[in-house]
Order: structure tokens, then sequence, then C-alpha cells
């Protein structure tokens, strides 16, 4: 029997954690379908952009773009890449013969400040039903009006739409592409033992610590919240960013710092999401400065699995979530994740995901 292949189209960026934990989350998804993924790189640049880069450079305002092997964090980002399958592409011509279908998503591969040229995470290469649509991302609120032409011709590539956040449905709404369904980010469909054995402990104190994840600017506040939070034990801080005083950690010891703090403060998405899955106290912190743009996908979290009271603006923090309340939600949007897939796979290959979940009663309800 033919074992069916699949090109993953996402962001692909070896210094972001959230990027990276995707990226795994969706390759496994569909090895549990029964599928054979590899992730693809676009490495096929428009002339046009090409051109601009060029007068850029030639003008000196292009933008010096570091080099991420310089990194100390990068030889764990490589690792952590090693269980996944990488093709780099270079031409998209006969590139749908190559593979039986083609998944794009999630990350904020539909935001357009992030991909230059939007056929390629629009999947306009392949025929169109090759197309899947697994909760990419638009991942700001609004979009220029000079985009709008893309995403609606982008769209109409797909029988059925999913988006990440509800700002990202919105937006396509109002574009007149109804419909969509607003999943949760693929990593909720792992197991908090399905990433502890890919986590990494050589990073993680061996003394309580209170763990810190900011992406934006730190306040006063929030500085002496830690402080409080933390009660003299120890503070972990990480970014995404070069910190070379910082925590040496990458994906595999993001998950570890996580899973074993006492608490975390972040303003990262990502941050959070991993927080609730592997049982962590959490305060969520309205980003400030960089990145402040991608609030709503801090927002569709909130509101899906009714942790307003972790917000810090809201007066909580250091919020648990009920054990009962986050599996019912688990449930309730794993379901949506399988019943959108079903659209594409036979039932052994559903049954099989749903297997890895312990949400085999729940399909043989049919619905819920």
């Amino acid at each position: 029997m033919h074992q069916q292949s699949i090109g993953i189209v996402t962001l692909v960026d070896n210094l972001n954690y959230g990027n990276r934990l995707q990226n795994y989350a969706v390759d496994s998804i569909y090895r549990r379908l029964g599928l054979l993924p590899t992730t693809l790189i676009n490495e096929r640049v428009p002339v046009i952009i090409k051109v601009k880069s060029a007068v850029k450079s030639i003008i000196g305002r292009g933008e010096a773009v570091p080099n991420p092997s310089k990194d100390p964090r990068y030889p764990l980002f490589v690792e952590f890449n090693e269980s996944l399958k990488f093709e780099r592409v270079t031409s998209w011509r006969g590139l749908s013969d190559q593979y039986d279908l083609f998944s794009t998503g999630s990350d904020q591969i539909w935001n357009p400040w992030y991909s230059p040229d939007l056929r390629w995470p629009f999947l306009e290469f392949a025929k169109k039903g090759q197309r899947i649509a697994l909760c990419p991302s638009i991942g700001i609120d609004t979009i220029p009006s000079k985009f709008e032409k893309s995403l609606r011709r982008g769209t109409r590539g797909f029988d059925v739409l999913t988006v990440r956040e509800y700002a990202g449905k919105a937006i396509l709404d109002g574009l007149g592409c109804t419909g969509s369904t607003v999943l949760a980010d693929p990593t909720i469909m792992l197991e908090p033992e399905d990433w502890m054995r890919v986590s990494d402990d050589s990073a993680t104190p061996t003394e309580p610590y209170v763990f810190v994840y900011m992406l934006g600017r730190q306040t006063e506040p929030i500085r002496n919240y830690v402080e409080d939070v933390a009660g003299g034990k120890s503070v972990v801080a990480l970014s995404d960013h070069c910190d070379l005083d910082g925590v040496l950690a990458g994906p595999a010891q993001f998950i570890d710092l996580i899973a074993k703090a006492d608490a975390v403060v972040t303003d990262s998405f990502h941050g959070s999401v991993f927080s609730m899955l592997l049982d962590t106290p959490l305060t969520i912190v309205k980003r400030m400065g960089r990145g402040s743009e991608l609030n709503s996908r801090i927002e569709t979290f909130v509101k899906k699995f009714h942790l307003e009271s972790a917000l810090f603006e809201s007066g909580g923090g250091n919020v648990l979530l009920n054990n009962k309340t986050k599996r019912k939600v688990l449930d309730d949007e794993r379901f949506l994740y399988l019943r959108h897939l079903s659209r594409y796979f036979d039932r052994q290959a559903i049954d099989s995901l749903a297997s890895t979940l312990g949400l085999h009663e729940i399909l043989e309800m049919g619905t819920r």
C-alpha cells in the first residue's frame, strides 16, 4: 500500500522556540496519520525581491541580517531539528508531482510581512486537491490593502479554511473568505509526556526557580512582580534574542525549563501554551514594544482556554488551569482538529491519531 507523502510549508527560523516546536507538532500529527512528512524550505526568490534587495544594498538601506550560526544557541536548535526531514526547494516546477499532499501552517505563514511571496504559503504551486490549511496564522489584526488581493486569491485554492486566531478569521471574513474554522496551536495535539520525551534538562537549575520568558520590553511593574513571585528563588530569564549572558537553551531545554519551573511569567504565546500543557502556574503579560502587534494570538489562546485570570493586566497571575477544565477544553480543541483532518484522510488514519490522545470514545459518538 502506498504511504502518502506530504510537504509541510511553514516558517523555518532556527532561533525561534515557538517556530520549531510548531514544526515538530505538525510533523508529528502527519506521522501519526500514517504519512511521510517533509518540511519544505523555499529558496526560490522572486526576481522583483532580488532587485529590491540589490537596490537597497546599493543605496545603503539594506538591513544587516544576523548570521544565526553565530548565535551560541544555534547548535541546540540544529540538534532539535534532527528528528525532522527537510528539503530545500530552489524551483517550484514539478513540485506538485513529488508529493501527494501539501500542508501550510501553522506559525505566521500567512502574515504578509513574513512571506515575501504569498504564492508559496498559499500553496499555489500545488493542485487544489493537494492543499491542506492546518491552522496557518495571519498574526496581525488588520491587513494592509495592498495585500488583500493576494489573500483573496490564495484562499480560493482551499476547499476548507482554518486559521489560528479569531482576528485572522475576521480578516478572512472581511475579504469574503467565509466559513473558516479557528483551530488552536498544533502543539496542543501532543500530550505532556510526548513533549517531555524530547525535552532536555541540561539548562534546568536543580534548585527552585521562576522562569521568565519575555520577548517584549519589561516594565518596572513587571520586574517588581517577578521579584515578588520569586520570593528569593532564582530567576531564569530567556528570550528569542541573542543574549550571551542568558541561559543557553534550544527548544528541548525550553520545554524542560517550563515544565520544572515553580512559575512562569511570559508575554510569549508559546510560553503560555506550554505552561498550560505542562501544568506550570502561569502569568501572562501583554507584550510591549517589539512584537506588540502580535497579541491576537494570546488573546485567542486565553479565550479558548478560559485563562483570563492568568492575565497580569486583569489583576491575576500565577494561575494553574483546573485539570477538569483543561481536559475538557483540550478534548474539544483536538476534536476540531480530527473533524477537519477527516475531510482529507480515512477513518483508519484518524483513529490512529485519535488513539494517541485518548479520543476513541469521542469519535464513536460522532459529534459532540
